[in-house]
């Protein structure tokens, strides 16, 4: 997949965050973002070693579903008749449009990317700065898994880009939500 070329010391670091990574570090892999001219080779992109192997990639998620799907299949304890032939494939996200209605199909693709990159280099310590919880929580068990050292860190975000609309937004209790766009509704339906 990817070797760092100064992975020394066994250290990988992870910046989940739009805003531009600020830490230093031997091994940096940025997992929302793309490298740019400035970085060195001690930083990487998921996104761009996944598009530099997408072909091997595809093939792995597509053998996942189609494992997934022969395991529902032919479990004794499956409930449903599924017929003979049945593709698992048109259960999925993949064939529907959008392609990522969530950011799990990416994160599924940059996983598998991530596992190899892991046993590539060699890694003995894993430490991710990223406020996805959920994320976090899989690193962690990829982590003790392949039993590497697991460490987390808040990262940074970008707040600029946030408007004032949306933060109100993101602290307003959902229910209160509901009600104003059922009277933003009704305004405009008079």
């Amino acid at each position: 997949m990817h070797k760092f070329v100064n992975c020394t010391s066994g250290v990988l670091t992870i910046w989940d965050s739009d805003s531009d990574c600020t830490i230093q570090s031997e091994s940096i892999l940025l997992w929302r973002q793309f490298t740019d001219q400035n970085n060195g080779q001690s930083t990487a992109s998921i996104c761009q070693i996944i598009e530099d192997n997408c072909v091997a990639l595809r093939a792995k998620i597509l053998q996942l579903i189609f494992d997934v799907g022969n395991s529902v299949r032919t479990n004794p304890k499956t409930k449903h008749n599924i017929r003979v032939g049945f593709d698992y494939f048109w259960m999925t996200q993949f064939h529907s449009r959008p392609y990522t209605q969530s950011a799990q199909l990416n994160n599924l693709a940059k996983l598998f990317a991530l596992f190899e990159i892991l046993q590539v280099n060699k890694i003995t310590k894993l430490t991710v700065y990223s406020n996805d919880k959920s994320l976090s929580k899989v690193f962690a068990s990829i982590a003790k898994m392949l039993q590497i050292e697991f460490q987390t860190a808040r990262a940074k975000n970008s707040s600029q880009n946030i408007s004032t609309a949306m933060r109100i937004k993101k602290f307003t209790p959902r229910p209160l939500l509901a009600i104003a766009a059922l009277i933003r509704q009704c305004k405009t339906s008079i």
